[in-house]
């Protein structure tokens, strides 16, 4: 997927039909359907689009970054889905993604479960570097229920300027 693009893709878009069915009764994705939303997902909170992202967010979302405080800017858990909208926007409007890649893919029910790499930068400013990370997405029907994100704090830390732990 080119930098920064979110492919065309009807079953993306929260018009598409099937999208306003209640939770259950819209057709379920193939596996390859399923890893292409869950790329879109991560791709709009990687580009900051985080209301297109509250699209596909159920109420009660939850979302997981490990580690420990003061290590990195990017760690907590936040319950429902204004929480995690809150903590994205504090949290990944000082960096964003570019060219997010699937290294490998577990499909299992409604889990997901990515191995990524992506460049990450300062938002619209410096070089960019890669940066790996594996995230657990947990679905229903097309709506994410749960996100964990675990990545290489210490380079995401340094690009959004987040001092290093003292020792």
């Amino acid at each position: 997927m080119p930098s920064g693009e979110i492919p065309k893709d009807e079953s993306f878009h929260p018009e598409a039909p099937g999208a306003r069915q209640p939770v259950g009764e819209a057709p379920p994705m193939s596996r390859e359907e399923t890893i292409e939303h869950t790329l879109r997902m991560m791709m709009l909170r990687g580009l900051g689009r985080f209301d297109e992202l509250a699209k596909f967010m159920t109420e009660d979302c939850e979302m997981y970054f490990p580690g420990l405080p003061g290590q990195s800017p990017f760690t907590g858990t936040f319950r429902g889905k204004q929480e995690c909208l809150k903590a994205m926007k504090a949290n990944f409007t000082l960096i964003e993604f570019l060219n997010l890649r699937a290294k490998s893919v577990i499909v299992e029910g409604d889990s997901v479960v990515v191995n990524w790499i992506c460049d990450m930068r300062n938002r619209g400013t410096g070089p960019a570097i890669p940066v790996e990370g594996m995230a657990r997405v947990r679905l229903r029907g097309r709506m994410m229920t749960f996100y964990g994100n675990y990545l290489d704090t210490a380079a995401v830390g340094a690009l959004a300027e987040f001092p290093p732990p003292k020792v």
